[in-house]
């Protein structure tokens, strides 16, 4: 909490790169050198403290690189492979730290051979430091990797070195994505069409029905009845006529005949 209230302050370093692999280095010395030499609860409290808002400075400068170097479609990816470099190690040194100290460091300390030889002045001979000669190793390696990382010019000067996305590849995404939300467009209307497209073969499918109802309640017309082969009434048509039904007209029969005089 305290580190992010100093980084929303302060903004982070002005050369990332310098910053992190500053940062990194003084995590080591805190939060491992200190701690192995501090001999009580709050020295490793106060040790572990400091690296803690100094882990802050760190991970805000990594992340301000990605999100400015990076183009987004990629930032996954990157995040990622960070996340997992970084996270793969804590499972890995919690496998070993045990059994390092147990069968190494320890028996070292307490006999004052080996590396003790050297840090038994330093750290002493009593129980917890083989634990501490470990954890003082780990810190001295960290910090020579982190000043081996600020000596190279490719970290120190990546703020310069490698260009910030620029606004026209982000004015490409956003034309992308504007391209897809047209596309998603286009095809809901394509969609919306055909359901109004059925709806007007439907329409027409009843105005056809009613076409049929009509013909079929038309009131017969008289014809001369007992004529050989008359099956029943001639019953009477209806014309369709400019899209809707027109008036019913009589069938002639074939055994009518003209009116007389």
């Amino acid at each position: 909490m305290a580190g992010g209230l100093l980084m929303a302050a302060w903004g982070g370093p002005r050369n990332r790169g310098q910053g992190m692999m500053l940062g990194v280095a003084g995590m080591c010395l805190s939060a491992l050198v200190a701690m192995s030499l501090a001999g009580d609860v709050p020295g490793w409290c106060a040790a572990v403290l400091v690296g803690a808002l100094l882990m802050t400075v760190v991970n805000a400068s990594m992340q301000a690189i990605v999100q400015s170097k990076v183009p987004q479609q990629w930032q996954g990816r990157v995040f990622g492979a960070v996340m997992f470099l970084s996270q793969i190690s804590v499972p890995l040194a919690t496998a070993a730290a045990g059994p390092l100290a147990d069968q190494l460091f320890e028996p070292e300390a307490r006999h004052g051979s080996g590396l003790f030889v050297l840090l038994g002045p330093l750290l002493g001979h009593r129980p917890g430091s083989g634990m501490a000669g470990m954890l003082f190793l780990a810190g001295v390696i960290g910090t020579v990797v982190a000043l081996w990382g600020l000596a190279a010019p490719s970290i120190r000067h990546i703020d310069t070195l490698i260009p910030d996305v620029g606004a026209d590849e982000l004015a490409d995404q956003a034309a992308g994505e504007g391209a897809d939300e047209a596309a998603d467009e286009g095809a809901e209307q394509a969609a919306d069409g055909g359901e109004a497209a059925g709806s007007a073969g439907t329409a027409d499918a009843d105005d056809s029905s009613e076409a049929t109802e009509a013909t079929a309640t038309a009131q017969p017309i008289d014809t001369p009845e007992g004529q050989e082969g008359y099956e029943g009434v001639v019953g009477m048509r209806c014309v369709r006529t400019g899209g809707a039904v027109g008036e019913a007209r009589p069938r002639r029969s074939p055994w009518s005949t003209a009116p007389s005089g």
